[in-house]
């Protein structure tokens, strides 16, 4: 185990599971920097978070250090890191609700009585598959929800993702009526530019402004 100290959070985290990319971010100050300052620009007391893929829980705790630990619900699919996510927002006084689950559109969640989740290379880029790619792949069954239905029992205006391409997904065909900011880092490499492009400018159509200020590295910030 080794301690790291960032944004003013304490993380105590097996070494064994963090590429040494994660660590030298952890120990350089870096680590998840941009979504932390949009995190801290334009989240305001009063706002109650949603946020899609946990990682390590330093989204999740800037994001509780603003509007209060109750205010914020995260969803982590590699049931490898919940412990850890757990035990450091306790560890920072952060009772933050974790749950090991994967968020879809209400429609795919009904159809859906689980997904595939690859996890055999770094954590930071486990990703959700289909089933036909599963051959040879080291897999994990994770339990799926609907995001609306999420959104709505936490009162939820804030929705934050970094989710490996199934931002997408849920962009198309969620109803996101409720959400009145949206933080999420774009994965052209996995949802390709065309589609990730389209379903930006189909939440332009429906109200949402991009931030082009705030925006950095594949991060944005929509508001509405």
């Amino acid at each position: 185990m080794a301690e790291y100290r960032i944004y003013g959070l304490e993380l105590d985290l097996d070494d064994g599971l963090l590429p040494e990319i994660v660590k030298k971010g952890l120990s350089k100050g870096w680590y998840e920097r941009d979504e932390v300052e949009i995190i801290q620009s334009s989240l305001e007391p009063g706002d109650r978070v949603l946020e899609l893929g946990a990682g390590l829980g330093v989204t999740a705790m800037a994001a509780a250090g603003i509007v209060g630990a109750e205010a914020v619900r995260t969803y982590e699919a590699n049931l490898t890191l919940i412990p850890s996510l757990r035990a450091n927002t306790k560890r920072n006084g952060l009772d933050i609700v974790v749950e090991n689950k994967v968020l879809l559109p209400g429609i795919d969640a009904r159809r859906e009585q689980g997904v595939l989740l690859d996890v055999g290379g770094d954590f930071w880029s486990s990703s959700v598959i289909a089933r036909a790619d599963a051959e040879g792949r080291k897999l994990m069954k994770v339990p799926t929800g609907g995001i609306e239905d999420e959104l709505a029992r936490h009162g939820a205006n804030v929705l934050i993702m970094d989710i490996e391409g199934l931002e997408v997904d849920i962009i198309e065909r969620a109803q996101l009526d409720l959400v009145r900011k949206l933080i999420f880092e774009i994965h052209y490499g996995k949802a390709g530019r065309d589609r990730t492009d389209d379903a930006i400018f189909s939440l332009v159509r429906k109200g949402f402004r991009i931030d082009f200020e705030r925006a950095r590295r594949g991060v944005i910030l929509m508001t509405r």
